[in-house]
């Protein structure tokens, strides 16, 4: 969410090519979505409504913010005022005693059209294209810019992993009940979020780059990107080697879930109060170095991954399509989406939030986690972000964390052993207060535990399967069930039971 502080310093610098003010007094303004149009077709930007062209500020009152804020939501959704429909946020900001209505626009992988029109930004307003030389620079202009749009024509709904579109569509809607996708076949929600395309410079159309490293089977993935790979090295003993090592190929959600269990069962994640509530200052920055990680990263480029932990420091190096040289800061970095569709679908599943939060996050938290600061962002051909770690006599890693090998084990094949897979019904208590205490990952006895029931197979099935299957609730060791440092994560929250 757009902050309060935020808003003040967009509104004393002014309208530019990527902020914009409307005052929206009586309602949403009619040439709103003219102005989303032209930001997604350029650089992305910020809208604020309750803001006149100048600066000024004419305010909302609460009730006239959360209509204006749910209208633009449901028309973002709208084919016929935007064209393809691009899911966005409204933000309802607290500001001056009123509120102000954010709308954050990330630049986009497509062409937008606003009521059939084409628009693009440039300086401080929006301007149609009326020629076809005009509107065929644009398409020239995305499809250079952004490689995750490159169409494989053909591909078919065979190449794709059914269950994983299934698993993520239901974290999407267990996140928004709401979701404006809920209701799609799966062929109308690869073209709603961009995944399907139509060229028409070149005439084809089909399955994209992003389709395929979002949701491709593994065979398919290693056709179309035989480079494709991660290498999660740990560096800390055998320094020419390494201590641990994993390789990843798969697709990207599966592989952000590996990397984060590989964060966890070699980082410590020390106790940490924000507010009256703990925060795990672990999950909360590798979340943001990963997703960055995975969603920026130039799928084009032959260059393999490498996210690796060493004695002082944690380091991911990726294939990059460099807008800026140099050293990235908080004052000179400018946030841009270079892979939007693949980043959208992160949004949509709740792992990425507003355009450039994760360097602003780690920022925030890292002194706190490691004791010290020095974090580096380094922008070339490969893109480099390293981030101090804790000193060393905290990382070691020990085996005393909850119960035996023998005993997770067990329990971990009894939960997976002829459960009732109803996953629709009703979230019982027990199970409510089992995701709020899982925000940070916790294993099934500490689980058990704190809801203070016997350790058995029985309320095992009764209770956490469900929340498995419906996607409520996540192992953090996907691919290895048993696994002594198997852990479980809540993937969303509920309004009223944070």
């Amino acid at each position: 969410m757009i902050s309060a502080e935020r808003i003040r310093e967009l509104i004393a610098h002014g309208e530019n090519e990527r902020v914009e003010f409307k005052s929206a007094v009586g309602g949403v303004p009619k040439n709103l979505f003219e102005t989303i149009s032209a930001f997604l077709n350029k650089n992305g930007g910020v809208v604020l409504l309750g803001v006149k062209d100048g600066g000024a500020f004419s305010g909302l009152s609460r009730t006239e913010a959360r209509r204006l804020a749910d209208e633009v939501v449901a028309l973002s959704n709208n084919a016929q005022k935007l064209s393809p429909p691009f899911i966005l946020d409204a933000d309802v900001v607290p500001f001056v005693d009123e509120f102000v209505v954010a709308i954050e626009v990330p630049s986009s992988s497509q062409v937008h059209k606003c009521n059939e029109k084409f628009f693009d930004r440039s300086r401080d307003g929006d301007f149609q294209l009326r020629s076809t030389e005009q509107i065929r620079q644009l398409y020239m202009r995305k499809s250079d810019a952004f490689s995750e749009n490159k169409i494989y024509p053909y591909l078919t709904e065979d190449d794709f992993d059914s269950k994983l579109i299934a698993r993520v569509r239901q974290r999407m809607v267990n996140l928004r009940p709401d979701h404006p996708w809920r209701e799609l076949s799966d062929a109308e929600f690869f073209r709603a979020a961009g995944l399907w395309r139509k060229d028409f410079s070149e005439g084809t159309e089909g399955y994209t780059l992003a389709a395929v490293m979002l949701f491709g089977k593994d065979l398919t993935i290693l056709n179309v990107v035989p480079y494709f790979k991660i290498d999660a090295i740990l560096r800390r003993k055998d320094l020419e080697r390494y201590d641990d090592r994993v390789t990843i190929q798969t697709n990207l959600i599966d592989t952000f879930d590996r990397l984060m269990a590989f964060v966890a069962k070699h980082l410590p994640d020390p106790f940490y109060l924000e507010g009256a509530e703990r925060r795990s200052l672990r999950d909360t920055i590798f979340r943001e170095l990963l997703v960055n990680f995975l969603i920026h990263r130039e799928y084009a480029n032959a260059h393999h991954a490498t996210f690796t932990i060493e004695r002082e420091f944690a380091e991911t190096r990726n294939a990059n399509k460099p807008r800026l040289w140099g050293s990235l800061t908080l004052d000179n970095y400018e946030p841009f989406r270079k892979n939007p569709s693949i980043a959208n679908i992160f949004t949509q599943i709740g792992l990425a939030e507003e355009l450039g939060t994760g360097m602003r996050k780690i920022s925030k938290y890292i002194f706190e986690y490691a004791k010290r600061g020095g974090i580096e962002f380094f922008e070339e051909e490969l893109f480099r972000a390293r981030i101090p770690l804790p000193p060393e006599e905290e990382n070691a890693q020990t085996d005393k964390q909850g119960e035996s090998k023998n005993e997770t084990r067990n329990i971990d094949r009894d939960i997976d052993r002829d459960i009732d897979r109803d996953i629709d019904r009703d979230i019982d208590e027990e199970q409510r207060i089992i995701l709020q205490y899982c925000t940070t990952a916790k294993s099934a006895r500490e689980i058990f535990k704190h809801i203070g029931l016997r350790y058995n197979t029985m309320a095992l099935r009764r209770v956490l399967r469900p929340l498995l299957e419906s996607g409520r609730l996540r192992r953090t060791v996907p691919d290895k069930p048993t696994s002594r440092h198997q852990r479980y994560v809540t993937v969303i929250s509920f309004e009223g039971h944070k």
